[in-house]
């Protein structure tokens, strides 16, 4: 059975968590092998509050030599948190109680040395460029090659602007080849990343590495405990949602539903479907 042919409505939670959150911690491991060792490990962009996760685990596996070519991959999506568009006046809504956290969020992760007094620049930052400001923030890193896409404002267009700049980067022999792919992004979104990274670089090897990080600050262990947490729980059913109808819609890999959970999983998913 294909993730395309699930409907999401006979679910359990269990199954749900199975499908968004197994097989997912293999690259949180403290030492890498030769097998996991990649040519380019990509960080996705996101809001301010949990991308300083992000960027300590990037910075975690390049010192213990998962790869030395890193790519920020991240426009002003962020923005959208507090600065909308009213649909009827066109005029810009700000909300300024979610504007000020996403500043405060910002300060806590960056130096202030490193940061404008002026907060329209902050706020007009890219992920990419935020990212980069962390990274020196906690003592940055040598030896590495950092590139930046600044221009994406979601998983799909972190493929679409990456591969045009990866395809530069190969060309001009920056990076020597790309057989290997690691992904850093939260814990709940990896299998999601996977699927559409894996459907876009169906030649390379895509690993997906999730930021723990924020799990440990929320006070939540891994696993199932997980689903025990309201944040979380949130989480890891949209989640599901979202792979379940962007296999049907042709937006990620719809992969086999035995290559995503362990085996007995998938056997009694395909069960219950039958119902």
């Amino acid at each position: 059975m294909r993730i395309s042919e699930l409907n999401y409505e006979l679910l359990s939670e269990d199954e749900q968590y199975s499908i968004v959150m197994s097989n997912i911690y293999d690259m949180a491991k403290t030492v890498p092998n030769d097998l996991e060792k990649a040519d380019l490990i990509v960080v996705l962009g996101c809001s301010p509050i949990p991308l300083r996760y992000r960027i300590l685990k990037m910075m975690e596996l390049v010192k213990l030599g998962y790869s030395k070519n890193v790519l920020f991959s991240g426009g002003k999506g962020w923005q959208k948190l507090f600065r909308k568009q009213d649909l009827e006046t066109g005029k810009v809504v700000i909300n300024e109680a979610k504007k000020e956290e996403l500043l405060r969020a910002v300060r806590s992760c960056i130096d202030e040395n490193l940061l404008s007094s002026d907060e329209e620049k902050i706020l007009d930052m890219s992920e990419a460029e935020l990212m980069k400001l962390i990274v020196i923030s906690n003592g940055g890193l040598s030896n590495t090659k950092i590139f930046h896409e600044p221009f994406s404002y979601n998983t799909r267009e972190n493929i679409e602007y990456g591969r045009t700049l990866i395809n530069e980067l190969l060309k001009r022999k920056e990076i020597n080849k790309l057989e290997r792919m690691i992904i850093v992004t939260s814990s709940f979104h990896c299998k999601r990343a996977y699927l559409t990274f894996k459907k876009a670089f169906q030649d390379i090897e895509i690993l997906a590495c999730p930021a723990t990080l924020d799990l440990e600050d929320r006070g939540t262990s891994l696993g199932r405990a997980m689903l025990s947490n309201a944040y979380y729980n949130k989480q890891i059913h949209l989640e599901c949602n979202a792979i379940v109808n962007y296999s049907k819609n042709g937006s990620i890999l719809d992969a086999e539903l035995i290559d995503l959970v362990p085996k007995e999983v998938a056997f009694e998913i395909e069960e219950r479907q039958k119902v």
